[in-house]
């Protein structure tokens, strides 16, 4: 039951998430863009390369919400972990993705 409530509440905060950042610019689509793109090149890449061609979201959660839903429609798969770079991240471990 956990486990349901709290994938109930990880799927509503992202589409609250995506709603907010739909009202605020076309930052959605150019996401997708460059995920698709990225994935189509077979090497792994993380949120981050996705973030340095679109730039930041106006939600912070947005980009791992866009991530999110390409994988669940099969388009990328987890390929590892990476620390990130940016300094404001403390290099905390972050997914790689592959396109599938």
């Amino acid at each position: 039951m956990t486990d349901q409530l709290g994938l109930f509440y990880k799927e509503r905060g992202m589409a609250i998430v995506e709603t907010a950042e739909a009202i605020h610019s076309d930052w959605i689509e150019q996401a997708d863009f460059w995920i698709e793109t990225l994935a189509a090149v077979g090497r792994p890449f993380s949120a981050e390369d996705v973030r340095r061609r679109v730039g930041p979201p106006a939600h912070p959660n947005a980009l791992g919400a866009r991530m999110n839903a390409a994988a669940k429609r099969g388009l990328i798969v987890k390929a590892g972990t990476v620390k990130a770079s940016r300094p404001e991240r403390h290099a905390n471990e972050m997914r790689l993705w592959v396109g599938r």
